[in-house]
């Protein structure tokens, strides 16, 4: 079965989705428990819920002791990465806004330093687009959450930003990520050029990638 992409662009098989969703919903959940709101199978569920717990959506626990026997265990849902992005940020941001000379360009270069790492890292996601400069920012922005979609026009509109609370207090930190994708874009395809128009479209960020000439 195809994996399928949500709104949080996760992507599971509908069946996993739905075991997560469910212990979304109740913030933890026994396997007894994800089996008798789902109708699934116990050994689906086993099976979702260790992939998941895998892939560092869930946390296993050890619940309470109940009567004889060994306790069992519940799944949590995993505390989301973005807080402590966004406090970094806002750090980052406090730093550069000092008396120290010109905030963007200093934040624009720490953006390329972390674009050029990830780079470095090589191809990641599932092959869904194409290889270059546009591929590589495509693909790079997907893994960090900002949920990317390429426009009719050959832009990518940013859907979702990991950083929206901060970035609502600062500019340096859009400064940051054009930066990143603009290292991104050369790493992948040497002369390309990325930039970024934050808020652009309906509140939602545009990211523009050219070819090298």
């Amino acid at each position: 079965m195809t994996p399928r992409r949500t709104a949080g662009d996760r992507a599971h098989s509908t069946s996993r989705e739905r075991v997560l969703r469910d212990v979304e919903a109740h913030g933890s959940a026994s396997v007894g428990d994800v089996v008798s709101r789902t109708g699934l199978h116990e050994n689906t569920v086993r099976d979702h819920l260790r992939r998941l717990t895998g892939d560092g959506y869930l946390h296993r626990e050890t619940a309470a002791p109940h009567g004889r026997g060994r306790p069992g265990h519940r799944w949590v849902v995993a505390p989301s990465p973005r807080a402590s992005y966004e406090r970094l940020a806002v750090s980052l941001a406090a730093a550069l806004e000092g008396p120290r000379g010109d905030a963007r360009e200093d934040a624009r270069a720490a953006g390329a330093t972390w674009g050029e790492e990830l780079a470095a890292r090589g191809p990641r996601g599932d092959g869904a687009h194409g290889d270059g400069a546009l591929g590589a920012v495509v693909r790079v922005m997907r893994d960090e959450g900002f949920s990317p979609e390429e426009t009719p026009a050959g832009d990518v509109l940013l859907r979702d930003c990991p950083l929206h609370a901060a970035v609502r207090g600062s500019r340096v930190v859009c400064a940051v990520h054009e930066g990143m994708v603009d290292a991104i874009a050369r790493g992948a395809e040497p002369g390309a050029r990325a930039s970024l128009a934050p808020f652009a479209v309906d509140g939602k960020c545009l990211l523009r990638v050219s070819a090298a000439s």
